[in-house]
């Protein structure tokens, strides 16, 4: 009679546990995540379509999570990326580019684009860009 109410709170102890602990363990991943983009960005120095791109005068204005699973499940290193990000940059110039973080690729873009990338975020946009003009 006692074996099973053991197992019982045992299991509830686990399950505890769990719930508590997981949130906390996503968070430290996600700030060393953020430092490691962040570490990436800063050594870019690179020249793409006769522009010169250099990570530490840039504004990152968005970061584009295009994966992620295998956050939980994968242990992460500096030179391995269990997720995909792109990170949309403004240049002190005015420039646009995608920066992709896992490859360090620069793909220039247009303002369109960035507008488009962003504007599912009004209020990203609206710190961007201004307050757009009603439809």
């Amino acid at each position: 009679m006692i074996g099973p109410l053991v197992l019982t709170g045992v299991v509830a102890l686990a399950g505890w546990l769990k719930f508590y602990a997981e949130p906390k363990r996503r968070r430290l991943q996600k700030q060393e995540i953020e430092r490691l983009t962040e570490s990436a960005l800063k050594s870019l120095d690179r020249i793409v379509e006769n522009r010169h791109y250099r990570g530490s005068e840039c504004e990152v204005v968005a970061t584009f999570w295009t994966g992620g699973v295998a956050l939980s499940t994968q242990p992460y290193t500096t030179r391995y990326f269990p997720f995909a990000a792109q990170q949309l940059c403004r240049t002190k110039s005015g420039s646009w580019f995608l920066f992709d973080v896992e490859s360090s690729d620069v793909k220039p873009c247009d303002e369109m684009t960035a507008r488009n990338r962003i504007s599912h975020d009004i209020e990203l946009f609206t710190r961007v860009f201004g307050v757009p003009v009603l439809a």
